[in-house]
Formats: C-alpha cells, sequence, structure tokens
C-alpha cells in the first residue's frame, strides 16, 4: 500500500500523475532516508510515461516535497521531505 502526506494529496497546484509519483518515492524512502528508483523504474511501476514522470519529480521538487541530488554514479536520489507529516494510505 502506498503513503501520500495529505498536504500533498490535497495541493491542487500538483497533477493526480505527479501525486501517484510521489506516492511510488515516499514507499521507496519509507525503510530508507532516501531512495534512488530511475524515472524507468517509476514509469513502470506508475504506467506514466518516462517524460511525464520527470516532469512530476521537477513539480514536486520546485513545490519543495523532495530533495533530488546525484549519488556517485549520476543517479538521481530522492529525500522526502516533511516525511512526519500525516499520511493517507491509498
Amino acid at each position: 500500500m502506498y503513503e501520500i502526506t495529505k498536504n500533498v494529496m490535497q495541493d491542487a497546484n500538483l497533477s493526480a500523475a505527479t501525486k501517484i509519483v510521489m506516492a511510488v518515492i515516499s514507499q521507496g524512502v519509507k525503510s530508507n532516508t532516501q531512495s534512488n528508483i530511475s524515472y524507468s523504474a517509476l514509469a513502470s511501476i506508475t504506467t506514466l510515461t518516462e517524460i511525464t514522470v520527470a516532469k512530476a519529480v521537477k513539480a514536486l521538487q520546485m513545490a519543495g516535497y523532495i530533495n533530488v541530488t546525484k549519488n556517485d554514479r549520476g543517479w538521481n536520489c530522492y529525500e522526502v521531505v516533511g516525511k512526519n507529516e500525516e499520511k493517507e494510505k491509498h
């Protein structure tokens, strides 16, 4: 089951696709402080295109819900900001 914070779920500025991507990233971060899931894997899990996933990640980053850094292999690493907020299960 995926979880998403209430403030993300209720953010009218985020598309439904962006919220789905956030739920998957949050799941990956759940057991660690960071996740480095690829755009390709996110696209496969969500059935979205890689372009849509990239736009969603950018929107989440610009909205301040995630931090994106590069690891030593050049892969994106995602950190969810405000992970302790109230979560809704979907």
